[in-house]
């Protein structure tokens, strides 16, 4: 019940700035009819749309079965995380991902919104053997991914992620320099 709860906490702490600026916006729209005004409840329906989309796809349940598209995993993390000012890159050779790696990707993205609260550059790498994300942006924060930290909604995505790399039998391993974070998964 605990995971159950920090995960809708982290869906609706995502969905309220943008539901918000939605609310104040059609108010004041209808006291002015202003274009501007206008402009920006579209940017606000966008991203509560594309924070929807991300999350609903994240917390999925895939089979073995399935696999994502390299161009479907890089529209759901690019319009995701095109919302905090993030740039996403997916690099793989590989056109179509297992639904296994298609989380982890997901996963990583969701964690890389966390790590760059002003924006920047996220790359995630996919090859057989090993996934790599590299975060690169102002004022990160120091990531914390174990398996001890308290369950909150921060940290439900990389809970996720630790126990989908369990199942995989991967390791993790972040280091940080002062502007960039590189997450490396590789198998045991």
């Amino acid at each position: 019940m605990q995971f159950e709860n920090a995960l809708v906490a982290r869906v609706c702490h995502d969905l309220i700035t943008p539901f918000n600026a939605i609310n104040l916006g059609v108010e004041a729209f209808e006291a002015t009819q202003d274009a501007i005004m206008l402009e920006t409840i579209k940017e606000s329906t966008a991203k509560a749309n594309a924070i929807l989309k991300f999350m609903r796809e994240l917390f999925s349940s895939k089979t073995d079965e399935f696999f994502y598209t390299k161009t479907a995993l890089q529209t759901f993390a690019s319009e995701f995380l095109s919302g905090y000012k993030i740039t996403f890159n997916l690099q793989t050779d590989m056109n179509e991902i297992p639904a296994m790696f298609g989380k982890i990707v997901l996963y990583l993205s969701a964690i890389c919104k966390d790590l760059m609260p002003f924006g920047g550059d996220a790359i995630i790498t996919l090859h057989d053997s090993a996934i790599t994300c590299e975060c690169n942006g102002r004022n990160m924060k120091t990531p914390d991914i174990n398996s001890e930290t308290e369950l909150t909604y921060k940290t439900v995505i990389q809970h996720s992620l630790l126990k989908q790399l369990t199942q995989l039998k991967c390791q993790l391993i972040a280091s940080q320099e002062e502007n960039r974070i590189i997450i490396k998964i590789t198998a045991i």
